[in-house]
């Protein structure tokens, strides 16, 4: 019996911490989503109460409803052909994804910081670069 019950814990560990990087990973994926179809609506419900963000000149810390408005007159006058995950990085409750989003001829590089804040995903830091590449 004694050799049962770490076992158990060891199992609903691991069975938690699944579900934890699951939940991450689809949220993600919905982010990822909603970069590729220009809905700052879908984006912005990850946002954070303040949010870090970086629109090409605009930066500067705003409220969610703030930050949706900026976010998506960027995606208005930019409208999305293309975007891709570059790269990613982090732990499992803290991790950064660097992307490629094409809107006709124009090239931008943006990144955002997705983590676990009182059990939810959130976006603390959004950031839209000119891609120099």
């Amino acid at each position: 019996m004694k050799i049962k019950f770490p076992i158990l814990i060891l199992l609903i560990g691991s069975l938690l911490f699944s579900y934890t990087a699951q939940a991450q990973e689809k949220n993600k994926s919905n982010v990822v989503i909603a970069i590729e179809q220009g809905d700052a609506k879908t984006i912005s419900a990850y946002f954070d109460d303040k949010v870090e963000l970086g629109i090409l000149d605009i930066k500067n810390f705003y409220s969610k409803s703030q930050a949706e408005i900026i976010l998506r007159d960027f995606f208005k006058e930019n409208p999305p052909s293309s975007f891709a995950i570059q790269h990613k990085g982090g732990k499992d409750n803290n991790q950064f994804f660097i992307g490629i989003y094409k809107s006709g001829e124009n090239s931008y590089r943006i990144y955002y910081h997705l983590r676990v804040k009182d059990g939810k995903n959130i976006i603390p830091l959004f950031k839209v670069e000119k891609n120099k590449r």
